[in-house]
């Protein structure tokens, strides 16, 4: 399975995250915001930026840096 990594979680970080996840791309994403990522993954969106898209669950998602460049992928949005 491709894999992706996408810098940024705002609107349009999310956005393209879900697209290619939703297209059968492995994705992490990396936001720089906390309490963005802890709510993403408590309510499955952002309230703020996207309220009405859900992120799968399948997207990692993370404040870490250093985490999410870790992972091995194709592509680095």
């Amino acid at each position: 399975m491709p894999r992706a990594i996408v810098i940024g979680g705002g609107s349009w970080g999310l956005a393209f995250a879900t697209l290619l996840d939703y297209n059968g791309i492995e994705v992490s994403l990396w936001e720089y915001n906390p309490e963005y990522v802890r709510e993403i993954k408590q309510k499955g969106y952002n309230s703020k930026l996207l309220p009405e898209i859900r992120i799968p669950e399948s997207i990692a998602i993370s404040s870490e840096i250093s985490e999410v460049l870790e992972q091995d992928a194709e592509m680095l949005i």
